[in-house]
């Protein structure tokens, strides 16, 4: 009875929408003539708001029934800020006609000045399609003069710093947890060098209270990395790494290695934001100092490693492709390896269709700071002790559809906050 109740009730609701919907509806005037179709491929843009500023061109959610299929990528800028690249591809009556606009955002830029500014070099991308159409001579443009051009100079040299901290708690009567984690980031960026320097620390503590004990879970940790690159030429870089850490999950006092490293792009690192094909390898000494003895009767080793890693990434007008394929092994003990693949996949199925999967598997055979004295129940349910292992996975997907009307010109905030 409650269930055909409920089904009469939705029934009505629908009704009522649809009803009221054809009764207040309208001819769709933001339509314009002889406007040209374009889709826009942007993960994480304001997309209402370019609707809502450039308004001389007809916006479509299906990428094969576009004028103009617009890609908009972002790499981070040596200075801290953002390097949006804008790629232009013409279809159909346009088809050959691309090109690639850049807007460099400052790293003190709000998100309003961001989208702002991004949104300038979107209508001028637009100029040269719109005017083999009849609307150009509806379109002015506008020089907006600025100061004569200055040389400015950089009191930082290019240095950026960044200063990070954290803190959670959350309590019930016999539940506490509190956690703090800080970081510390300074970096260089410049054509031919980057230089990163990172240095973390995190604290968690877990309190539970079985009235007649209470159990404390601790981890602990630290961590710092720096990262020196030279640029070669358009394919080939060289550089170094070097990380230190502490950690009671992993069994570690203290470790610390160097890896130097050479990289080779297949295409040019120009054209980063928009594909890549790197083969990476990695070779070092590593030494570690452990809390409790190892399961290979250690308190402290040095060990030689080395690393294959190869990395893609692909964004295209069916969607998007990247991952990286590395294995790692002891240079004196090939068995002792781990082997991690990661991929990420999103694709246009067909109009309105798209799927999207992302995962990680790795193969674990080099778990050398593993205690020889095992972990207790507690340790083991808190998370607080690393487990001997052979293979860890994770993986996510999803399948979206959409279908209606191909336009997408009307931006409708109400109710919305």
């Amino acid at each position: 009875m409650k269930f055909r109740i409920f089904t009469a009730f939705l029934l009505l609701i629908l009704m009522f929408t649809f009803s009221t919907s054809f009764l207040f509806s309208q001819p769709i005037d933001s339509l314009r003539s002889n406007a040209i179709k374009v889709f826009i491929d942007c993960g994480g843009c304001d997309l209402d708001y370019t609707r809502k500023e450039v308004t001389f061109v007809n916006y479509v959610r299906e990428v094969r029934e576009a004028d103009v299929y617009v890609l908009i990528t972002s790499m981070a800028t040596g200075g801290g800020g953002e390097d949006l690249s804008i790629m232009f591809n013409g279809q159909g009556r346009f088809n050959g006609m691309k090109d690639t606009l850049h807007y460099i955002a400052a790293p003190d830029e709000t998100d309003d000045e961001m989208r702002t500014g991004a949104t300038k070099i979107f209508k001028a991308g637009l100029v040269r399609y719109v005017a083999h159409t009849p609307l150009i001579n509806e379109v002015s443009i506008i020089y907006e003069a600025g100061d004569d051009e200055k040389i400015v100079e950089d009191k930082w040299k290019s240095w950026v710093f960044t200063i990070d901290f954290n803190g959670f708690t959350n309590a019930e009567q016999s539940y506490l947890n509190f956690s703090t984690w800080s970081s510390v980031s300074i970096e260089k960026i410049t054509p031919k060098w980057k230089t990163e320097f990172d240095a973390s620390n995190s604290y968690n503590e877990s309190r539970f209270d079985l009235g007649d004990e209470i159990i404390v879970g601790l981890n602990r940790s630290y961590y710092f990395s720096n990262t020196t690159v030279f640029s070669l030429s358009d394919h080939w870089s060289a550089g170094g790494f070097a990380q230190s850490s502490h950690s009671t999950y992993n069994n570690t006092s203290l470790s610390f290695s160097i890896y130097p490293a050479i990289e080779y792009n297949i295409f040019k690192y120009q054209a980063a934001t928009q594909r890549q094909l790197t083969f990476r390898y990695y070779i070092g000494p590593a030494f570690y100092q452990y809390i409790d003895t190892t399961i290979y009767d250690k308190l402290d080793e040095i060990v030689l490693r080395n690393k294959l890693a190869v990395g893609f990434k692909s964004m295209q007008k069916w969607g998007s492709v990247e991952g990286s394929l590395s294995g790692m092994a002891l240079f004196d003990d090939f068995n002792k390896n781990n082997v991690n693949l990661w991929t990420s996949l999103s694709i246009r199925i067909l109009r309105g269709l798209s799927f999207n999967v992302s995962g990680s598997v790795s193969l674990v055979h080099d778990q050398i700071a593993l205690s020889k004295a095992g972990a207790s129940s507690e340790e083991i349910l808190l998370q607080q002790r690393q487990l001997e292992t052979q293979y860890s996975f994770w993986t996510s997907f999803g399948i979206s559809y959409t279908f209606g009307s191909l336009y997408n010109n009307v931006v409708n905030p109400r109710f919305e906050l």
